[in-house]
Parts: C-alpha cells; structure tokens; sequence
C-alpha cells in the first residue's frame, strides 16, 4: 500500500475516534492526537492503535506513547514494520 494511501486511512480511522467535527482537508501530519492536538483520550489512542494493529497487523510498542502521537509518527511505525 503506497504511503498517501495508508496515510488517508488512517486520517479515517482517527477521525472515526474523534468526536469533534474535522476539516474534509484532512488533519494536519504533525498535530497531536492527544493533548494539545486532537483531544484524544489515551483510551481512544490505544483503541485507534488496536484497530491499526489489526487492520495492518504491525504493533506499536508502548514507548510511542511517551512523546505525543502524530500522524507522521504513526505513518513512520508503520511504513518501516509492515510485511513486504
């Protein structure tokens, strides 16, 4: 899957988790999805982490939640862990 691809996405499944109305422009690659971005609660974070676990099948370690979650951060863990 090409990197914009998995990118859209994954803007999907975040904005399936987020109550608040976003923008059809999509939302930015470097906002948090917790505080001081997104507002995600760190429940909703770790059930958008699952349901990525399980769509791409690539885990994400519990030290990605030690610094804020971005989409970049995301994209990256995923590009550079998912089977070939």
């Amino acid at each position: 899957m090409p990197m914009d691809d998995l990118e859209s996405e994954l803007q999907q499944m975040i904005r399936n988790h987020v109550h608040a109305a976003l923008t059809t422009e999509g939302i930015a690659r470097e906002v948090p999805l917790g505080t001081g971005g997104l507002g995600m609660d760190s429940v909703a974070v770790v059930m958008l982490l699952l349901e990525c676990e399980g769509r791409w099948g690539v885990a994400f370690p519990a030290e990605m939640l030690e610094q804020p979650l971005t989409i970049n951060r995301m994209v990256r863990h995923l590009m550079d862990h998912r089977a070939t």
